[in-house]
């Protein structure tokens, strides 16, 4: 049985419910981690996963082809070719993951011995082997998970993740209440995995027609393009990758796993954060894989300046939001005083990561019309940036360098992908930029500097009650919500008439009111 593929916005409710559900969780779990297993046993596990992620790697990118590939033959209703593209990846997945693991047995006691030498962790070896089961298992039951994306069925996407995320939760908590410490974690990564897989094989030997991932539906044509698209992509992980976790890693080497844990925590809140505006790029790529397939290029510029510019409202609007409080939001989400060192890689990352979380339409589409290599590009001089940065960085300024190294990549990576798929679009550089980030951008800096001007003279006095924490916190985000609503309104950045061309109930909206008028 085929599902029909639902529209973006139904899709994006979805899909921002999910994100919404793993933030909020995440927000609650790293607090109750910390305090259950302690500061260093964090930053050990903040290694352990860092260095499985390095070793996932070895599935070369294959992965991302598949929403790609599933969208593509679906629009072109061709289920015979999609059944044998999905048991050729899934058997190719399965032989990637094999030599996953094996890479993981022979190189992980080097690569511990190297980064936990000012530690006492010794188990690590036993705790890593577990968790490379995970990954393992990630990576083969990767085709199943693409395939209700692929379908644009993000409702069931949404389903599966939050099933497997509860899972998750529900082993963490009763886990650390036992004691278990790390190992704690290691067995609930393995129980989301496990669930997400399993479900997801379900649904797609429910949904797909025809469905038969045996050996004899294997095709060598279909696994080369499918693992050359992948290694397309392969370097741009790698960089992706780097950026995320490098700076840990350096950290790791030259200080301990104490200042990891401190970093992390800083960097942490930034990764729930970005998966908030982010919600929508999952839907977009079998979107613009489709548009492509039909030949719709008005249509694809149009969703590419729409939603860098929705984003970029969100993205802006979120700094603003975030810089000027930055003590009181680690402070209350921590529960207690919090290291400067953590506020000081809070504030530097929430400027980068949000622009770089602005490109993130233009890269869901440059993989949905099959040109990964202008994000390659970019993704390598993100990556070299940030590794020749950060080790310079850190000899001058010691572990308060290391993180702009991440910060300069992503900015400067970031200017330098929009300039080349503006190109690509046919769209010229003036016209994309005031139609997307100027305008956002400029009123959210003002209303930054306003309020920390006014942060400045009133002073910070410490100790301070949770209540007025978190009554600094809700006065600025008022503020700023006051400020961008009034922007919007009086510029007409964005209108009633463009959002209702989007979202469904506005249309019904705007009817009523026309109605009334």
């Amino acid at each position: 049985m085929v599902t029909a593929r639902k529209s973006i916005a139904y899709n994006s409710i979805f899909s921002l419910t999910d994100k919404t559900y793993t933030a909020l969780s995440g927000l609650l779990l790293i607090p109750f981690i910390i305090h259950q297993i302690g500061v260093s046993a964090y930053g050990f596990w903040v290694i352990l996963i860092t260095v499985s992620g390095y070793f996932s790697l070895g599935s070369i990118g294959i992965s991302t082809a598949f929403e790609k590939y599933i969208a593509q033959y679906l629009a072109l209703n061709d289920h015979k070719t999609l059944n044998r593209f999905i048991a050729t990846a899934f058997y190719a997945s399965a032989f990637l993951g094999l030599i996953v693991y094996g890479l993981a047995s022979v190189f992980a006691s080097p690569v511990f011995h190297m980064l936990l030498k000012n530690t006492t962790f010794d188990n690590y070896h036993t705790l890593f082997s577990m968790l490379m089961l995970s990954v393992v298992m990630s990576i083969i039951g990767a085709i199943f998970i693409a395939v209700p994306r692929g379908f644009q069925r993000f409702d069931i996407v949404a389903g599966i993740s939050m099933a497997g995320r509860s899972i998750y939760i529900f082993c963490t908590v009763m886990l650390c209440l036992k004691g278990y410490g790390v190992w704690a974690l290691v067995y609930a990564q393995i129980a989301y995995v496990a669930t997400t897989v399993v479900c997801s094989s379900y649904v797609a030997a429910r949904r797909i027609r025809g469905f038969a991932c045996l050996p004899q539906y294997f095709d060598w044509h279909i696994c080369i393009e499918t693992v050359t698209f992948g290694a397309k992509m392969f370097i741009s992980l790698c960089a992706v990758l780097v950026t995320q976790s490098f700076d840990k890693l350096v950290i790791a080497y030259f200080m301990d796993v104490r200042s990891v844990a401190l970093y992390d925590i800083g960097a942490r809140l930034i990764v729930f954060v970005k998966d908030v505006p982010s919600f929508i790029y999952s839907v977009i790529t079998p979107r613009t894989s489709e548009l492509h397939a039909l030949d719709n290029v008005e249509e694809l510029r149009s969703v590419y300046i729409r939603g860098t510019k929705y984003i970029s409202i969100v993205c802006a609007g979120i700094i603003a939001l975030m810089f000027p409080v930055a003590r009181e939001i680690l402070t209350v989400w921590i529960g207690k005083t919090i290291d400067p060192f953590s506020i000081y890689i809070f504030q530097v990352l929430l400027f980068s990561t949000m622009l770089y979380v602005t490109t993130g339409f233009g890269t869901a589409i440059g993989i949905g019309i099959g040109k990964p290599g202008a994000i390659a590009f970019v993704n390598i001089l993100m990556a070299v940036i940030n590794i020749v940065g950060s080790i310079l960085l850190f000899y001058f300024f010691k572990t308060w360098g290391i993180v702009w190294g991440t910060a300069l990549g992503m900015l400067i990576s970031s200017f330098i992908y929009y300039y080349i798929l503006n190109g690509q679009m046919q769209i010229k550089q003036w016209y994309f930029w005031k139609k997307t980030l100027v305008f956002p951008v400029l009123v959210n800096m003002c209303a930054i500097l306003v309020i920390a001007g006014v942060k400045h003279v009133v002073g910070y006095v410490e100790p301070i009650g949770t209540v007025a924490l978190y009554g600094i916190i809700i006065g600025n985000a008022a503020v700023i919500a006051v400020v961008n609503v009034a922007a919007l309104k009086i510029s007409g950045f964005v209108t009633l008439s463009e959002v209702a061309h989007y979202l469904p109930f506005m249309k019904k909206y705007m009817q009523t009111r026309e109605q009334l008028a």
